[in-house]
């Protein structure tokens, strides 16, 4: 996991709620896994304790579209303002028989989340299993 832009992570436990938003990614994730066409569920959290989920969109072999942003459009477009915190589920190996893992988002949806949605939480791996941190910390220094 990449460092904050001070060399140094916050890692929190699991809230309740964030333990309910991980349920409703690996939900969506058994239900809608197929492969090499769905290999990752993503699950955010609005201000309002809505939870909106999305999953990954795999085309000739190649996430064409990762489920953040399926899971943030779908948000916006049921009028969500506010997110408050992400979460991201992969099969290892895009194999249903292996367990489900919690993955950070990749920097392109970290852009995309902090353009959109500001500071939130977001739920990632750790050495002894899932933790959250703040998005910040996994975005780089400013340039400014």
């Amino acid at each position: 996991m990449p460092p904050s832009p001070d060399g140094n992570m916050e890692i929190s436990p699991l809230s309740d709620s964030d333990e309910t938003l991980v349920a409703a990614a690996r939900s969506l994730l058994e239900d809608a896994h197929e492969p090499g066409r769905h290999r990752c569920a993503a699950a955010l959290e609005a201000a309002d304790g809505s939870i909106h989920t999305g999953i990954n969109l795999i085309h000739d072999g190649v996430p064409s579209v990762h489920a953040e942003p399926i899971a943030l459009g779908g948000a916006v477009g049921d009028g969500v303002t506010e997110i408050t915190a992400s979460v991201a589920i992969v099969y290892a190996e895009d194999d249903s028989s292996r367990p489900m893992e919690v993955v950070a988002p990749c920097g392109s949806c970290r852009d995309l989340l902090w353009s959109f949605c500001g500071e939130c939480r977001i739920i990632v791996p750790t050495p002894s299993g899932a933790g959250v941190t703040q998005l910040s910390a996994l975005r780089p220094a400013s340039p400014r």
